[in-house]
């Protein structure tokens, strides 16, 4: 497992609304996925909360989120998959 340091953490939860099962992140207006600068890198932060509760993610594969809105970072709501498939939409 991933070790996430506990100022890194607390900067992710406390930028975290949840909403019904989502974990919306609004700290940092991005394109793409959401992300957060620690240090000089920019980090997704689902990919560190993935990495955080389930270990790293295997070569040849990405995050497939399972809910229909972009800014959820719950790492429950993320399947691994296959990179290079195009994934159905959640309608």
């Amino acid at each position: 497992m991933f070790n996430l340091n506990a100022d890194l953490r607390a900067a992710i939860m406390s930028a975290i609304t949840r909403a019904g099962g989502c974990w919306i992140f609004k700290s940092m207006a991005t394109t793409g996925s959401p992300g957060i600068m620690w240090g000089k890198r920019r980090y997704t932060v689902h990919r560190l909360l993935w990495n955080a509760q389930n270990g790293a993610i295997p070569g040849g594969k990405c995050l497939h989120r399972t809910c229909d809105s972009p800014h959820c970072v719950n790492p429950a709501h993320f399947e691994l998959a296959p990179i290079g498939i195009r994934w159905r939409t959640n309608t």
